[in-house]
């Protein structure tokens, strides 16, 4: 009698162990996906190598490249609102710049706030210039809050 209840005692300690490790990981996942915010990135292109990235992209002055399985991705804007982002992306259709509008998932609450105080002032500005200044800054903000993290 006391072998079984040791043993029962002792499976229901290494289901709970596991449990407990299975369920805790899965919860901090959650957690973590949780806190992230959904942005809006305006694509330039994918690159295969630096030179080919160089001699495209020269006539960007602002821009991200993230190189991620040996492959340079340019982004050219940053927002949390999609109508910002359409807006810029015809600024640049009509200077015969072709992009794709990318989503991404970004856990920066300090990146967060500067972005949405920036993206208020886009929304109220109807300048095509002073919406590429505005960006300028975001990307700067960007490559420092959240590529050297």
């Amino acid at each position: 009698m006391k072998k079984v209840l040791f043993k029962i005692i002792f499976f229901i300690g290494i289901g709970f162990l596991l449990g407990e490790i299975v369920f805790g990981k899965k919860i901090e996942t959650i957690k973590q996906l949780a806190n992230k915010d959904t942005y809006y990135l305006l694509q330039e292109g994918i690159y295969n190598n630096k030179k080919l990235l160089k001699e495209n992209c020269k006539y960007l002055n602002d821009k991200i490249i993230e190189k991620h399985n040996n492959k340079y991705y340019v982004f050219i804007a940053i927002t949390k609102d999609l109508s910002i982002l359409k807006k810029i992306k015809e600024i640049y259709e009509k200077a015969g710049i072709n992009t794709i509008i990318i989503q991404k998932n970004i856990s920066s609450d300090s990146f967060s706030e500067n972005l949405n105080q920036l993206d208020y002032l886009i929304k109220n500005t109807k300048d095509d210039e002073q919406i590429l200044l505005i960006e300028k800054v975001i990307l700067a903000n960007y490559e420092e809050m959240i590529k050297k993290e």
